[in-house]
């Protein structure tokens, strides 16, 4: 009888990371990704950190020297990390669980959070980090989510951080939360408002999708003070034109409008042809 040929099988698996170092190495990306030009941040982000829900926050200041006159505001932060098999995603997005218990903390401090995420491959142990500007609405949108469903965590969407960005964003959370105190979000749903105004907030403009950014909505009332109502995502675009087209020496009045939607363009002229792509 013929010996049997050992197979070789190419099944390498991945080597083991601990928790305390993906942690770890977490942490010192975002702390990277802080310390860039033209330093006007500081880290106080503690990869040991033991504080309830928050891993610490990070000053901003308005020039490279770190005084207290050139102080602007902290935002508070989170971290977590997780491996994965290979580089993710094309889209520059990513989906991570947050927990209730975390919200529900981060709706009562009321300054919201930064939230990071970053990615690391086991065999290069490369890393990425993503984010997501969770307000003192987007908190309250989530966790009403959660008393809806009755569950102990939900999934949300993480954007890349991009190098060189992340002072843009904490200008934008800092000027975010303070149109959100809490105050103004438990008072609000007895208020009437005579009127209503959108507000994103633009960190990229070469990248801006209105259909992706999140919308918040602020209610005015006599007092033209603006209060937090709500975070949202914009569904759907519509805009109402008129045209005057000369037929047979006659002037004719053409209404019609334009639909678009993050998939689909719509063109509906007089309710009568409708053209979609």
């Amino acid at each position: 009888m013929k010996k049997k040929k050992n197979q070789k099988t190419n099944n390498k698996k991945e080597p083991v990371v601990d928790t305390t170092i993906i942690e770890h190495m977490a942490c010192l990306e975002v702390n990277r990704l802080i310390l860039q030009p033209p330093f006007h941040l500081v880290s106080d982000i503690q990869w040991n950190d033991k504080g309830v829900s928050f891993d610490g926050d990070i000053e901003v200041y308005n020039s490279q020297k770190i005084e207290k006159n050139n102080f602007v505001d902290k935002v508070p932060v989170q971290v977590k990390g997780t491996t994965t098999p290979k580089k993710v995603y094309s889209s520059g997005k990513i989906r991570h669980s947050v927990k209730k218990d975390d919200l529900e903390v981060y709706y009562k401090h009321g300054r919201g959070v930064l939230y990071f995420v970053v990615t690391i491959i086991p065999i290069s142990y490369k890393t990425q980090a993503y984010y997501h500007m969770l307000a003192p609405l987007d908190i309250k949108g989530l966790l009403l989510e959660l008393e809806r469903s009755g569950n102990e965590s939900i999934t949300i969407d993480f954007s890349e951080l991009k190098k060189g960005s992340l002072e843009k964003i904490c200008h934008g959370m800092i000027h975010t939360v303070k149109k959100q105190p809490l105050q103004y979000i438990e008072a609000n749903e007895e208020m009437d408002f005579t009127h209503y105004q959108v507000e994103f907030v633009n960190v990229d403009a070469d990248s801006f999708n209105i259909f992706e950014t999140t919308a918040y909505i602020y209610g005015f009332n006599s007092d033209s003070i603006g209060k937090p109502v709500e975070a949202t995502k914009v569904t759907e675009v519509r805009k109402d034109h008129t045209e005057s087209v000369s037929l047979n020496n006659e002037e004719n009045c053409i209404k019609y409008y334009t639909l678009e939607t993050e998939k689909e363009y719509t063109i509906n002229i007089e309710n009568t042809l409708i053209i979609k792509y």
